[in-house]
């Protein structure tokens, strides 16, 4: 079961700053003073314009994501508990599996 880390600072914009930023340099206000006005990165808001109107030249509907998120995982948080589960009972039963094979104990 991965690691849950616990955030230390808030880094990031958030999307409906951006939104509404995204929306001022569609009326023909330059990036960097939209980005100067809302006190963010010009590279921020110029990554994120060029990805929204990539997905609305495409045509989707869906919101776009921004921030940091966790990189892909293996497994699902269930499957991951059953596997846990099953490791545990087979442990208990003792079917063969040392501690560091279940990788349980570090």
């Amino acid at each position: 079961m991965p690691h849950i880390r616990k955030r230390k600072e808030d880094r990031g914009v958030p999307l409906p700053l951006l939104q509404r930023a995204s929306n001022e340099d569609q009326e023909g206000k330059s990036v960097r003073a939209v980005a100067k006005s809302h006190d963010i990165c010009h590279v921020t808001l110029y990554r994120f314009h060029k990805k929204r109107l990539r997905l609305e030249s495409q045509g989707s509907k869906s919101p776009q994501r921004v921030g940091y998120w966790t990189p892909k995982k293996v497994f699902s948080t269930e499957q991951e508990m059953l596997l846990r589960d099953y490791l545990m009972e087979a442990a208990d039963v003792y079917c063969g599996l040392s501690s560091k094979e279940e990788g349980l104990h570090n």
